[in-house]
This record gives structure tokens, C-alpha cells and sequence, in this order.
């Protein structure tokens, strides 16, 4: 990763160390319960599910209609996918009606994630007659896989890779508009300006950081106002009228100096 990281520009960098803090920001508020999870919404709709077949089971105990309680068990797990069984059993402990392979995975209860069995108590004419048990499919897929496609860390991931596109060109503007001229310290710059030469200092964009006053005197501009333009803006000549490769060009493309090369420049 180190390696990697060295040939990145430093706006990509720039643009991770500030995904790296917002995501650090995100699973914080995560672990604080401030960001509300789509599972508490599933488990209390299947609360209320189970309260009202609990409600429905009551109504039909009570007049003893226990085919006609096998049937209604029967519709509601045909019309709900999540519902992998549905039993009712009595106060002596025995299961009255089931759909499905309800007592298997009903001993395996204490197993289940939260939200996987619910258990409802039903009432015959205001006395327990028995309880209502319902085991839905798990919120969640199992293992490594699960974690990574919980609701929380697709949308980790989609905040990751907006936020990076976001930052990388919001941060490749901003930094446009900074003050170049900080680049090259004023001690320095004075040093220069006595040079009888022209000279220019440019960055990895051909950028011009910074111009003596013998090259602003011959291109004829001010260098204080040649900071941050383009070094190919400039009124460079070229016989043949094909836009030349410029020995900056080369020397950042290569990373090699570039020596006696011949230009002209429109004074």
C-alpha cells in the first residue's frame, strides 16, 4: 500500500486523508446507535405481524376450529417469503397447528440472531390458551459475506467512492486558487531577480512558480502576473507552425534535465 501511495498525486492523497476521517466519523455514529439501522424497522414489522396473527389465532381458538387455524397458517406463510414456519402450540407445551418444519428449527431458537424466532402469547376468553411461534429468515447472511453486504456498509462504501471523486476534483480547483507565489521562499526569489538571465521555475502542471525580472522583462509582462499561468501561453515562436514539445514537457514526462535546446520567444 506504501509503495502505491508514493505514486499517487498529492491531491489523491490529500483526497484519502480526508475519506479516512469522514468514514473513521460514519462507523463512530454507527457504534454510538445514532444512525438508525434498517433491521429495527424489519424485527418491529414482524413484531406486528406475529401480534396479529396471535390476535386471529385467539379469535379462531375460541371457537375450537382447529382445521380452520391450520388453514389460516397455511395463507399466511404462503403470502409472506420471510416466514419459514408458523406454529401454535398449547399451554401443556404441545404444538396444535404448524406450517412447516416448524419444531426442528424451533429447538434451534437460541441459535437464531435476534428478529429470527418470535414468540407471541394467545388468549381465550381473557386466559392464556397457548402461544403463537413464528420463525422468519435471518436478517442477515452469516460470515464475512453478511458483514460486507449489510445496509451500513453498502452505504460505507458508497460514501467512500463519492466522497473520493467529490474531493479529488473539488480539491484539484481549490488548489488552482492558492497563492503560488508562497511556493518559492522571498529570500530566495530575491536572489534571483539579480540573475542577468532569465529564468523561470515551474511545477509538475507547467505552471509558472516564478519568474526573475530579466525573463518578465523580455516577455514584457509583470512577474508578480506570470504566477500561475501556463508556461505555454507565452508568445513562444516555432517555425514550422506545429505546437513544439516543449524541454519542460519532456523533462517532467522523462524526469531527465534537458540541455541546449534552442527556443524563441516574442519579446
Amino acid at each position: 500500500m506504501i509503495p502505491l501511495l508514493k505514486h499517487l498525486s498529492p491531491r489523491a492523497r490529500i483526497a484519502m486523508g480526508q475519506i479516512a476521517l469522514l468514514v473513521s466519523v460514519l462507523l463512530l455514529a454507527v457504534a454510538l446507535g445514532m444512525m438508525p439501522s434498517p433491521n429495527d424497522a424489519t424485527v418491529d414489522g414482524r413484531a406486528q405481524l406475529c401480534e396479529s396473527i396471535a390476535i386471529n389465532s385467539s379469535v379462531i381458538a375460541t371457537r375450537g376450529d382447529i382445521d380452520g387455524l391450520k388453514a389460516a397458517l397455511h395463507a399466511i406463510a404462503s403470502r409472506d417469503r420471510d416466514i419459514l414456519s408458523i406454529g401454535v402450540r398449547g399451554e401443556d407445551d404441545n404444538l396444535i397447528a404448524t406450517e412447516g418444519d416448524h419444531e426442528h428449527g424451533w429447538a434451534k431458537r437460541k441459535e437464531s440472531a435476534q428478529g429470527t424466532c418470535i414468540e407471541v402469547p394467545i388468549f381465550s376468553n381473557e386466559k392464556p390458551w397457548g402461544t403463537v411461534e413464528v420463525i422468519f429468515r435471518p436478517l442477515d447472511r452469516g460470515g464475512f459475506v453478511g458483514l460486507m453486504t449489510r445496509p451500513t456498509a453498502k452505504m460505507i462504501y458508497f460514501v467512500t467512492f463519492a466522497s473520493w471523486v467529490l474531493f479529488y476534483f473539488y480539491l484539484k480547483k481549490t488548489l488552482q486558487h492558492l497563492d503560488p507565489s508562497k511556493v518559492v521562499p522571498g529570500r530566495v526569489r530575491s536572489a534571483l531577480d539579480t540573475l542577468a538571465e532569465g529564468l523561470l521555475v515551474l511545477d509538475n502542471e507547467e505552471r509558472i512558480m516564478l519568474a526573475n525580472h530579466a525573463f518578465a522583462a523580455i516577455a514584457g509582462q509583470n512577474p508578480d502576473e506570470m504566477i500561475g499561468k501556463r508556461v505555454a501561453s507565452l508568445a513562444w515562436v516555432t517555425g514550422t507552425g506545429e505546437v513544439p514539445t516543449f524541454p519542460w514537457t519532456r523533462s517532467i514526462a522523462e524526469n531527465i534535465p534537458q540541455q541546449n535546446v534552442m527556443l524563441q520567444l516574442r519579446d
